[in-house]
């Protein structure tokens, strides 16, 4: 009996190919999600960064003269959407701040308790429309989140020096934590 060679694979070698293929493409999964994670928690930093930057503009300005209201969005702000608005119009480098990196994130919710506006006075000074009490001082306390990646971040802007302070939700109690002092 003469035997022909048969060329291919046997059924157990695909098998076992298949499996270890599995195994592979699993384990590179677990960085990439934990990467998009990431990125998705420096973008909404990126975002609370851009407010503070933009608001410390606007103060800046104010200082320089003029009487500058910032008004800060509250609900949900897509890619391009106004974070928040200054009048006068010359008031800081731009009159709005958009949501750039809604984009990444998905749109963002704001909130801000409790002041719709904060005046910046001559001084430098913020007089927000109502206040809050962050951590022993009154504050205006504006929060960002991702509405698709759970990521939270809080901004509060004191009342009468304007200054600012970067915090982090808690996610179990719900409130704002912050380090380091006005």
């Amino acid at each position: 009996m003469i035997r022909t060679r048969q060329e291919g694979f046997s059924l157990p070698e695909v098998v076992i190919i298949l499996v270890i293929l599995g195994i592979l493409i699993a384990a590179a999964q677990i960085p990439i999600a934990n990467d998009i994670q990431l990125r998705r928690r420096a973008s909404l930093h990126s975002a609370v960064r851009d407010l503070a930057n933009w608001i410390e503009l606007v103060r800046t300005s104010a200082a320089q003269g003029r009487v500058c209201t910032v008004t800060i969005s509250n609900g949900t702000v897509a890619a391009g959407g106004v974070v928040a608005s200054v009048a006068p119009a010359d008031c800081g480098a731009n009159h709005t701040l958009d949501a750039e990196v809604a984009s990444q994130t998905g749109p963002l919710a704001v909130s801000r308790n409790p002041a719709t506006t904060i005046v910046f006075t001559t001084e430098g000074g913020a007089q927000p429309a109502g206040s809050v009490s962050v951590e022993g001082f009154n504050a205006v306390e504006v929060r960002l989140s991702s509405t698709t990646a759970n990521r939270r971040a809080c901004l509060a802007i004191s009342n009468g020096t304007g200054s600012l302070r970067f915090g982090s939700v808690n996610s179990s109690t719900g409130t704002c934590a912050y380090s380091g002092p006005f």
